[in-house]
């Protein structure tokens, strides 16, 4: 049987309470996450040679990525400025990996960190989708979305990446001109017969 799917998503709040419990190599590994949609495996799997500083792009190879199907991730400068900081920290080589840790160990982590900054429960994952979801808030195109996602159907991207929160919601709706006019500028005898 389907199970439900998770719909955790971070808000600002939550991610500068997680962030200022993270030690720094975590905070880092907590930001590409957010700032780039990898998946664990991916990000577990990345390593010096896979970054383009140039070009600003990951390189997800397909040996990590599901479905083993290679894609590049463009990065933001806050998500190239931890990487380097994790290469400097790690001093890694070009086949190096930026993270050891175990994928168990990830997962304890980042939930442990949640638990002290007493925010909802957490797990890695939804670091991806909370970035996912923050690009469709932000107007990014489905199919761009889908291709830094990397998932073979805009569907997959629609149903388990997207989850636009009811004030969200109340505010793009906000910056729609609608064009309608206002009921109390139309009537005056109206408004003031509501007012009574």
């Amino acid at each position: 049987p389907r199970t439900e799917a998770r719909t955790r998503v971070l808000n600002m709040e939550e991610q500068a309470k997680l962030l200022a419990k993270a030690n720094e190599e975590y905070g880092r590994l907590v930001t590409v996450v957010l700032g780039t949609g990898l998946r664990e495996s991916e990000l577990l799997g990345l390593r010096p040679q896979d970054i383009d500083v140039e070009a600003g792009l990951i390189r997800v190879r397909a040996e990590t990525a599901k479905g083993r199907k290679s894609r590049t991730v463009p990065i933001v400068p806050v998500v190239k400025d931890a990487i380097e900081q994790q290469q400097a920290a790690r001093r890694c080589g070009p086949g190096d990996y930026l993270w050891t840790q175990r994928k168990n160990t990830v997962w304890k982590y980042v939930s442990d960190a949640a638990k002290r900054a007493k925010i909802p429960p957490l797990c890695v994952h939804d670091l991806r989708r909370t970035f996912g979801t923050r690009c469709a808030v932000a107007g990014m195109p489905l199919p761009q979305l889908q291709k830094i996602m990397g998932h073979a159907s805009a569907e997959m991207t629609m149903r388990y990446y997207v989850h636009v929160q009811e004030a969200e919601l109340q505010r793009a709706l906000g910056r729609v001109e609608l064009g309608l006019p206002s009921l109390t500028d139309q009537n005056p005898a109206h408004s003031q017969q509501a007012t009574a």
